[in-house]
């Protein structure tokens, strides 16, 4: 079956400009490979809320408008350990009938064909061979959601056509990770997804947040009043859609350029930051707790204080909070996202507040400042050369 050209090769979808519109453009361009007869894969990656799952749901609709087939799959933590769990639910999507009779490959590969197993090779050999047939009748597509979480043996399928070229079929495969939330199998996700092609969604632009705001507020807003929202939310559609939402709720007027915006952040912001950053360990929850209530711009000798941490702990906990785009990479402890810090300060737990809350007379580096300035000079050497964002903590404190 031939497949169409994109139309307006080029142009946005509605409402996504900037790099959104260049996200677009990579998308467009692996959908040309599948119409010259080659597969084609790209990853969409962004942090949580930024938009990729309705990326991907544009991506499905505009290759259906092609002709594409679209199949399409969601990962989940709970099933990172079921061997082939992503590719069943890509044919599950399609509608083929009984998979076990159907696909009888795929139903004895989902109940014995383990990583290590040598069944698994001919599980995918089938896998190759059936991809072939379908897309003998017209190119298809596989949407896959939280890539992160895959399981091992669907990631291997990957890896397989990363590594030996794509397949000369019109395959295409558009895959979306959060970069904040660790890989369920960080060696075989390495593997399989190193050389593909990756674009990243960023945050909405000034134009896209004003229609936002003036779609939620009969008001006319004042232009102080969006470039806060915009500020505090980074342009991220979740953070920005919760902060609206609440600032109705409390009666807030766009048209007041003096509102004091991270007032009002949302219970919900705050439950959904703290259900994220506890994934990253009890150290680095702590940690961002702490910063929380001491305020942007904390010092990191101070948040370890509060938050009951040794400083060498700290530094771990910093790193992973970086990693994740809960903290900036900066030297002063500064939430990415400014609202999600406001919130987490308005609503953590009395008990939790009360055991991170320290003396505020309490000098922390009193009669220690010089002793560790000598301690982590040699340490601050070693941070630099491995490029940790730790060493500028070092270096500065």
């Amino acid at each position: 079956m031939p497949v169409q050209q994109p139309g307006g090769r080029g142009r946005p979808s509605p409402g996504r400009g900037g790099r959104r519109g260049e996200s677009r453009l990579m998308v467009e361009q692996v959908f040309a490979d599948v119409a010259a007869g080659r597969a084609g894969v790209l990853l969409v990656d962004g942090e949580a809320g930024i938009g990729r799952t309705t990326f991907l749901h544009e991506a499905a609709e505009l290759a259906r408008s092609m002709g594409f087939q679209v199949a399409s799959g969601r990962c989940h933590p709970q099933e990172m350990d079921l061997p082939l769990g992503l590719v069943r639910q890509a044919f599950d999507s399609l509608h083929i009938g009984d998979i076990a009779s159907e696909l009888p490959w795929l139903a004895e590969g989902l109940e014995g064909a383990h990583v290590s197993s040598p069944a698994l090779l001919g599980v995918l050999i089938e896998l190759y061979r059936t991809l072939e047939q379908m897309t003998s009748r017209s190119p298809l597509l596989i949407v896959v959601d939280d890539l992160q979480w895959c399981d091992e043996a669907s990631l291997r399928a990957l890896g397989r056509f990363a590594h030996e070229g794509a397949p000369p079929f019109p395959l295409a495969v558009v895959a979306a990770v959060r970069i904040d939330d660790v890989a369920g199998h960080p060696a075989a996700f390495e593997d399989a997804t190193a050389h593909l092609p990756r674009t990243r969604l960023t945050g909405l632009a000034s134009g896209e947040v004003e229609a936002m705001v003036r779609d939620v507020f009969p008001e006319e807003p004042h232009p102080d009043f969006v470039d806060t929202c915009r500020r505090v939310t980074a342009g991220n559609p979740t953070l920005l859609r919760a902060l609206l939402q609440e600032l109705v709720h409390q009666g807030v007027s766009p048209a007041d350029a003096t509102t004091s915006v991270l007032a009002h952040a949302p219970e919900s912001t705050a439950r959904d930051a703290l259900a994220r950053i506890d994934r990253l360990g009890p150290d680095a929850a702590t940690l961002a707790k702490a910063v929380a209530l001491l305020g942007d711009g904390a010092e990191l000798d101070r948040a370890a204080r509060v938050a009951g941490l040794p400083y060498d702990q700290a530094l771990v906990a910093v790193d992973a909070l970086c990693g994740a785009g809960v903290l900036s990479n900066d030297y002063r402890l500064t939430f990415r996202h400014a609202v999600v810090g406001s919130a987490l300060a308005r609503f953590l737990p009395v008990g939790t507040v009360t055991m991170l809350r320290v003396p505020r007379t309490e000098d922390p580096l009193r009669g220690r400042r010089r002793v560790r300035a000598r301690r982590w000079r040699s340490v601050a050497w070693e941070g630099s050369v491995s490029g940790g964002p730790a060493s500028s903590w070092i270096w500065r404190n």
